[in-house]
């Protein structure tokens, strides 16, 4: 300290206690220039910072733009001087693995960014230059640590937000509640993503939107504010009309869906209840609710997540067939060449009729003489056609005489059907009977779904007539 710059600093500084600024910033000027011959970048930041400090106690307004024209040769020297200490101490300044931020900065950045925080408290260099201090604020953050650097960006988009550039605000405001999470300040964090979010609330920047509901229903999912973060999951799941949101993001979002409903049941309910709109049909739908569960015993709530695009059924496309008629057994060739049962075949419509027609005139013959045995009626003779009396058999001719009359049914019940007045009858299903039904599922994920146990709920229902 024995030098003669160090001298004239001591002088300058002393002059500046004293607050006597012009003859401070004259003697700040005659050592400037030796400190940026001899490359002492800190030293020479240290007098730029000084040499603006005494003009705005002199002259704020008239010379504000020496002012800022001495912080940024400042900054860059300090910036300048950073480099060299990290050169110098490779271990102590090293970056994280995986890219992250150093965990401690160099003297000289703590001193840029200090230097930061003093300008953004002067009203008269910032007026009129909000963007251009926003900038100098968002370049000095590249340097420092998560805390620090988080702190410089949420300066610079105050910033940017009284110039109206609301982009930059957003944007800055995002990286400030990512760094802020990396210094482990999840309130702060919350803060910011919170502030952003607002701008792209209405807006047409769909990727930015959902980018930033994910980092804050990450930051709330961490913090434990279980129904709102489930909230914001649940908007996200399911965007794949555009592409907005990965597949990795969508197995994550889901994930962290079941977790909430299946470990945080009480908030999940919390949650679920805020996403019934409008506000008139979540109150009446909540109190409906609660009066079942407390004037009903053993009942329990049951957790749906109405507006969430979850994997669904088609309506429009339900259709349950019932097979009409009989489909025979096919007979198929195996693998191995053999014969055997294999996939089942309709047939002919005709040729099953013709036996379902001679199986219920068999089936009501003996049904006839069953009775006929049962009440000892033995008496009555049948009456036969001339073409029937050449049977000889009387079993036969019973069941032949039954088809007889079973063809006249049908040829009346043509004739019937084919008048304005018929109504159809419904079909008749025997107990037991195999349904099959075919429906679409539609699937708005951008992951597939395993189907596990699917359960078919069907209620049977008749028209008055």
């Amino acid at each position: 300290y024995d030098t003669i710059e160090s001298q004239t600093r001591l002088l300058a500084d002393t002059l500046f206690l004293v607050k006597d600024f012009d003859n401070a910033l004259s003697t700040y000027r005659l050592i400037r220039d030796d400190y940026k011959q001899d490359k002492a970048h800190g030293h020479y930041a240290s007098c730029q910072e000084m040499m603006a400090l005494c003009m705005h106690h002199t002259d704020p307004y008239g010379r504000a733009r020496d002012i800022v024209s001495c912080l940024e040769n400042a900054l860059l020297s300090y910036k300048k001087a950073a480099e060299e200490e990290r050169a110098a101490n490779p271990d102590v300044y090293a970056q994280r693995s995986g890219g992250g931020r150093a965990p401690a900065a160099p003297v000289s950045t703590r001193a840029a960014t200090r230097l930061c925080l003093v300008l953004t408290t002067s009203q008269p260099i910032c007026s009129g230059r909000h963007l251009e201090v926003a900038d100098l604020l968002a370049s000095a953050s590249s340097n420092e640590t998560a805390l620090g650097a988080a702190v410089l960006l949420e300066q610079a988009s105050a910033h940017y937000f009284q110039d109206e550039k609301y982009r930059k605000y957003s944007f800055h405001m995002l990286m400030s509640g990512h760094m802020f999470r990396t210094g482990e300040q999840e309130h702060h964090a919350f803060r910011c993503f919170t502030s952003a979010l607002h701008i792209y609330r209405d807006a047409q920047w769909d990727e930015l939107h959902n980018h930033i509901r994910s980092a804050l229903a990450a930051q709330l999912y961490s913090m434990g504010r279980m129904a709102l973060s489930l909230q914001l999951y649940a908007k996200l799941v399911g965007c794949r009309d555009s592409p907005r949101v990965s597949v990795k993001s969508q197995q994550k979002f889901v994930n962290h869906v079941l977790e909430i409903c299946n470990e945080h049941f009480k908030k999940a309910l919390a949650g679920a209840d805020r996403m019934v709109h409008p506000l008139k049909i979540r109150q009446e739908r909540i109190e409906r609710i609660t009066q079942v569960v407390r004037y009903t015993k053993t009942a329990s709530r049951v957790l749906e997540l109405p507006n969430m695009q979850l994997p669904y059924i088609e309506d429009d496309t339900v259709v349950v067939v019932a097979e009409e008629g009989a489909g025979g057994g096919a007979t198929t060739t195996g693998e191995d060449g053999g014969t055997g049962i294999g996939k089942r075949g309709h047939g002919d419509q005709n040729v099953w009729k013709q036996l379902m027609l001679e199986s219920l005139a068999e089936f009501r013959s003996m049904e006839k003489e069953l009775g006929a045995k049962k009440n000892s009626d033995l008496s009555n003779e049948e009456v036969v056609s001339e073409v029937l009396a050449k049977v000889e058999d009387p079993a036969i001719r019973k069941v032949i005489a039954e088809i007889d009359k079973e063809k006249a049914n049908r040829n009346l019940q043509e004739r019937v059907r084919k008048s304005a007045s018929y109504k159809p009858k419904p079909p008749v299903r025997a107990l037991m009977e195999p349904l099959s039904v075919e429906f679409t599922i539609r699937n708005p994920l951008g992951i597939p779904i395993d189907l596990v146990d699917l359960q078919v709920v069907a209620r049977m229902s008749r028209t008055t007539s």
